[in-house]
């Protein structure tokens, strides 16, 4: 396969699940060969939902856990998972649209040359191949708080995770030659996220 900006996809494999894995392998290959299937909306959007699916699975891994230790009444469950859902399948791919709109243009005011669904893809993309790392994150940290390490934190690993595929799959949307473009928009769109947060609660 051979990416539109001239970089070859180096052999990404075809099949749904393939594409996924090999993403750590090759980020922006994979990235294209995605882009090459001209992914339609619906296709966009059952990234996101992917992604979340799988978060949501660890996190009912979390609850059962917690809720194993604590003996948590049946409404207290029914609730957790009930919240677990709609953050993470509901309110989390909104949010990813709203990140790829903010990002393109960000992307486009430096120069990128991607388009808007190819944004809303490479986002999407990034977030579905990171998301197997921040559930083992999640599955990790849960087995260890149990085992009475009460401090441990994996969720960074997997926050790491999105970011750093992130960076690779729009650098490759809008044909960023330098990853670290891209890291300087996503780090720039943090902090403004984050001030904005701190002015609200302030």
């Amino acid at each position: 396969m051979t990416s539109a900006r001239g970089a070859p996809g180096r052999g990404a494999p075809q099949s749904f699940t393939g594409r996924v894995f090999n993403a750590w392998r090759d980020p922006r290959g994979t990235m294209r060969g995605v882009l090459d299937t001209d992914p339609g909306e619906g296709r966009i959007l059952m990234f996101a939902m992917t992604s979340g699916a799988l978060l949501f699975m660890a996190e009912c891994f979390r609850i059962m856990v917690q809720a194993a230790d604590a003996t948590a009444s049946l409404n207290r469950l029914s609730a957790s998972f009930a919240a677990s859902f709609t953050a993470l399948l509901v309110l989390r791919p909104l949010v990813l649209y709203g990140l790829a709109a903010v990002t393109g243009v960000a992307a486009r005011a430096a120069g990128g040359t991607g388009s808007w669904r190819e944004t809303r893809a490479a986002i999407c993309w990034a977030a579905l191949a990171a998301a197997p790392v921040s559930a083992l994150a999640t599955i990790g940290e849960t087995l260890l708080r149990r085992s009475g390490f009460a401090d441990v934190a994996l969720a960074p690993i997997g926050v790491a995770a999105f970011a750093g595929m992130l960076a690779y799959c729009v650098a490759e949307a809008h044909g960023f030659s330098r990853v670290w473009v891209v890291f300087s928009i996503v780090a720039g769109i943090t902090l403004a996220v984050w001030g904005l947060a701190l002015s609200v609660e302030g």
